[in-house]
Order: structure tokens, then sequence, then C-alpha cells
């Protein structure tokens, strides 16, 4: 017998340039009800969510949980094209802009808590708040000022190169060709020019000239994401308007004991300087809580969201 949560839930499917992306749509209410959007772990799927959404499903809630590139029904990516954070967020836009919401809360478990985390850096006035579940950054060594909003807005200036036609398809004459690109590249001889287009140019049967390079190089999406803490405590203070949930297991994946502290440190680091904004919670548990003990975690959530932590959460 289906449970009377299931019974709200549907597969939806967006299209994408490989092929298309899975979601299940849990809510009775999708319309007027809060908008929640779930990303499970590395190598899990959107079912990861099936015994949370259980507890946590009501008629106030919308929950869309995503099958990530190569996870679950989504389509696999190309032989050749690797998996990646910006491949990752892409998917989760490209549901939103599907959905067509422009305020929601992101819950993410694992790599999809950090998917979350960087999703809510790029669109900080869209993201209400995030609860990240046993996933954190890693605390590595990266070089700093990465700009994240900017690869927010690079990303949507992709996703419409891919939906339109642009100059990359125009037919031009190799005048016109050569105008364009040395008036564009300040620095280009036209020697370096002819140089670059003997591999970068197709001349066509009626005479004249195309680009062959990807029309979507347009767009940097190609831009390292990079992050030290410093960034992503900036980047939290700039989302101020999102509130920040941590949960952490008790099968702590920071493999040692030295990256455990230094993690440690980091989330109390944004606790002090994020006041009211961050907050973490040592739940315990296995690494899957969210599917072993759905009842607890749902409450834990639940006070959450109806104190956006504004004030402490109640002892757990």
């Amino acid at each position: 017998m289906a449970s009377s949560a299931s019974r709200f839930c549907k597969e939806i499917l967006t299209k994408v340039g490989y092929g298309k992306l899975s979601c299940k749509l849990w809510g009775e209410n999708v319309r007027s009800a809060e908008k929640f959007i779930a990303l499970h772990g590395w190598l899990d799927n959107a079912g990861s969510f099936d015994p949370l959404m259980e507890k946590f499903l009501t008629k106030e809630r919308c929950v869309a949980c995503l099958d990530f590139p190569g996870h679950g029904l989504s389509s696999h990516l190309p032989p050749g094209i690797p998996y990646s954070p910006a491949i990752e967020i892409q998917g989760v836009r490209s549901i939103i802009k599907q959905l067509g919401w422009t305020k929601y809360n992101i819950i993410g478990h694992s790599m999809g808590a950090m998917r979350a985390v960087l999703y809510a850096m790029c669109y900080p006035e869209e993201v209400t708040s995030v609860v990240a579940l046993d996933g954190v950054i890693i605390p590595l060594k990266f070089t700093p000022g990465a700009p994240y909003p900017a690869f927010g807005r690079q990303l949507d200036k992709y996703m419409k190169y891919c939906d339109t036609d642009s100059d990359t398809d125009r037919e031009h004459t190799w005048e016109e060709l050569k105008d364009r690109w040395l008036s564009a590249v300040k620095d280009l001889r036209e020697d370096d020019f002819n140089i670059l287009m003997r591999r970068g140019s197709r001349q066509l049967d009626n005479g004249m000239y195309i680009y062959t390079r990807d029309k979507a190089l347009h767009s940097r999406t190609n831009m390292v994401l990079t992050h030290t803490t410093d960034t992503i405590i900036d980047s939290i203070k700039q989302a101020k308007d999102c509130s920040f949930l941590f949960i952490h297991s008790k099968m702590d994946f920071t493999t040692t004991e030295e990256n455990r502290k230094v993690y440690l440190s980091h989330i109390k680091r944004l606790e002090v300087e994020c006041p009211g904004q961050v907050q973490h919670i040592h739940y315990g548990g296995a690494h899957h809580f969210h599917m072993q003990e759905p009842e607890e975690i749902c409450a834990i959530l639940t006070d959450f969201y109806s104190k956006r932590i504004t004030t402490p959460l109640s002892s757990i």
C-alpha cells in the first residue's frame, strides 16, 4: 500500500544537452507550498531522501529531489566529459529553471551538501536556507578569491547559449572574421590571427566562414571554483538572507584527526563570524542518518525551519 506521502510524488524530467535529468517532486500543493530542493550524495540518488520525505512532507512543503547527472535515472555525460561541480550545479539550476522557483531552501547530503553550499554562494539572492547533512567543504589549500556570484551569472549565460543561436554559427566574410577577432582581442597581430584561424574557422561551400569553436565558450563556465576558508566565510556573509545549518555524524569522513580539528575550527569560526546565520549540530549516527533515523532528523529540520536560527536551536 502506498504511503500518504508517496501519493503526492511524481517523476519530472528536464531536458539537457546530454540527455535528461530526473527528479522526484514531492508535494500536494506545489504552487503555494514552501519550496525545497534535495541533493543526494555521491553514488546515491534521489531515492535516498524517500524515508525523510515520509516524515518531512506536509501540505505546506514541496520538495524536488534531484538525481545528479550520472546518478539514478538521470543521463550519463558523454565519454570524455568529466563530472564536476559545475556540471552538477548546472543540473540543479536546470531543475530550478524548469520549476520556475525564485525562492527556495536546499537540503544536501554528503556531496550534495557540498554542492548546496556552493550553489547558495552562486545564487545568494534566491536561496533562503541550506541544511548540510554530513557534508563539509574539506579543508585543503586552494587559491583564494573565487567569484561565486560571477560564476552563477556565467552559468546562466552558458545555458542561454545552449538554448539559442549565437554569433558562433553566423557566417562571415574573411575580412569580417578578421575584424571581429582583432577588435575583440587587442594584443593579436594579423599574422597571429591567420595562424589561429587555421583551426579556428571553416570555409563553407558558399565561400563564407564560420568559427569552429563551441559557442558555449563565450561564457566562462570553465573558470575554476577555488576557495579558501576566508572565501567561504565571506561568501556566506554576503548571502546574509540565507541561513545555514551543518549537521555532522559520528562517522567522520575528513579521514584524519587533524582534518577533523581543522573542519571543526572552520565551523566554529563560521558560527562566530556569522552569528544568527550559521549553526552546527554534532548529531552522531551513521553517515546516512537521514535515511536511518528520518524521524529524528525531521524534528531537527522542523525546529530549524520554524526558527530560521534567529534564536538558538533547542538542545538535541
